[in-house]
This record gives structure tokens, sequence and C-alpha cells, in this order.
């Protein structure tokens, strides 16, 4: 399985009273070692995000001998505790349905509420409660973890691979 995973961004702008749909995505899995699982922990400031959708439907069911079975707080929705813990587990037997490659593991939308006031939103992915599942039923955690953020009412702050000098000026005292 490929599928072309477009940039990375770690902060998104919006405003309170509204939603914002990002992707979590896994790459680069082996071949050797394929998916039948997956699971991980989104943390967020619950007093004013909330998760309101969920979609698993996308790596884990790609190859059509694949059945998902989705049991975290996907089926819990609103999810607003300040902890999404995803589940999804793919029950088809078959060698067929294992996944490798790169792509999407879940599709969320979080709403936040309308008097949230102005700043930065942590969108955290707990790297000690995330996990990809094997055939062999051992569990693999990430090896980097990208987390993100939601800029209510200000600026996103530059990313840090875009800070750098840009002039210095000498001053003889």
């Amino acid at each position: 399985h490929t599928e072309v995973l477009g940039t990375v961004e770690s902060c998104v702008a919006a405003t309170a009273g509204s939603s914002v749909t990002f992707d979590v995505t896994i790459q680069n899995i082996q071949p050797s070692n394929p998916m039948i699982a997956f699971g991980f922990s989104l943390l967020y400031d619950s007093t004013n995000i909330s998760v309101t959708a969920a979609d698993a439907g996308f790596m884990i069911k790609a190859n059509a001998l694949s059945s998902p079975l989705v049991v975290g707080d996907e089926t819990l929705l609103p999810d607003a505790d300040g902890s999404f813990n995803a589940s999804v587990a793919d029950t088809a037997a078959a060698a067929g349905a294992r996944e490798s490659g790169s792509g999407v593991l879940e599709r969320l939308t979080v709403a936040i509420a309308g008097g949230a006031p102005s700043g930065l939103y942590n969108l955290t992915l707990d790297g000690t409660g995330s996990a990809i599942g094997d055939p062999n039923n051992d569990f693999w955690p990430p090896d980097a973890v990208f987390n993100g953020k939601i800029a209510v009412g200000v600026a996103c702050p530059l990313p840090e691979a875009d800070l750098g000098v840009q002039s210095v000026n000498a001053i003889n005292s």
C-alpha cells in the first residue's frame, strides 16, 4: 500500500466555534512486518476542544480482504475528556489483508468551543500509548511522533526548521 502523504503541518489556524480536520499518519511499515492493528492516544485541552468525528477507513482497510473492527473511543463520540484513545484491528485472517507502506491511520475532526480564548492548543500524540500490531500480535511503538497545535485567534508559530538568523549587526562600543 502506498499513499501519497502531504507535508506535515505542525499548526493550523482556526477560530473559536469552528472545526478542524486532520490525519494521523504512518510511514514505512515494512512488508516483512505488516500491520493488522493500530492504537494511539491523542491528548488535547478538554475545556476548549472535543473530538467530534473519527474515520479509520483508510490504510487498515485498503486491501479488499480487510475487515476492520473499531473498538476505541471512535465508538463513543463526541469525546471530550482530553484523551482520545483510538483502537482498530483488522479481523481478517487472510495474509492479503495485512498492510504495509505509508498512509492515513485515522482522520479526526475536532470542534473548538465557541468561547475558547485566543491561544495555542496542543494536540499531542502520546508515544507510550501508540503502537502498530503485527500478525504475531507484537506491538511496536512509533520511531518518531510529530505533535501539532491549533492556533485560535493567534498566528501559528514558525516551525523550528523555519527559524533562523535573518541578519547580524556588529556594534562597536
